[in-house]
């Protein structure tokens, strides 16, 4: 299971495991308050040349693990999603993707590609011509606009 906190990464990169996570008060799966302390995942992303810790729980009674995501990131992403979208807006506004070191044109590609999926499959041929809209919608919908594999 996962839960989305709200984190600050600089922070985080600072304090390492010292980061002051909040733990969950229940379980997830079986609502057991007997939530333990479970470790740590590591996590990259841009802008840290190192990767981060990120606390997760088990609950004592199911075994569920609980880890976090952070909030404002799609999960299997190591860009924000309002750089994202940023990203995306700029390619269809300019006709040329975002120049940068760590951002890649295939990356941008790669994102824009499986926008236009997502949105055929997901929301449907006319949703197409709208697609700053369509990525909100998507989120809107619990759904990652820019995830491959739907």
């Amino acid at each position: 299971m996962q839960i989305k906190q709200k984190i600050d990464l600089n922070q985080l990169s600072q304090l390492g495991k010292n980061y002051e996570f909040i733990r969950p008060e229940f379980c997830l799966k079986c609502n057991s308050p007997k939530i333990w302390s479970h470790g740590y995942v590591r996590r990259y992303f841009d802008g840290y040349a190192f990767c981060l810790y990120l606390k997760r729980w088990i609950c004592a009674d199911c075994g569920c693990v609980i880890s976090i995501i952070v909030l404002n990131y799609f999960p299997r992403h190591h860009r924000s999603i309002d750089e994202i979208r940023k990203c995306i807006q700029y390619r269809l506004k300019t006709g040329n993707w975002i120049r940068g070191p760590d951002l890649s044109r295939q990356r941008q590609g790669h994102w824009l590609r499986a926008l236009i999926k997502n949105i055929q499959t997901l929301l449907g041929n006319e949703w197409i011509r709208k697609p700053i809209e369509s990525f909100n919608e998507l989120i809107s919908k619990n759904q990652c606009p820019v995830l491959r594999s739907v």
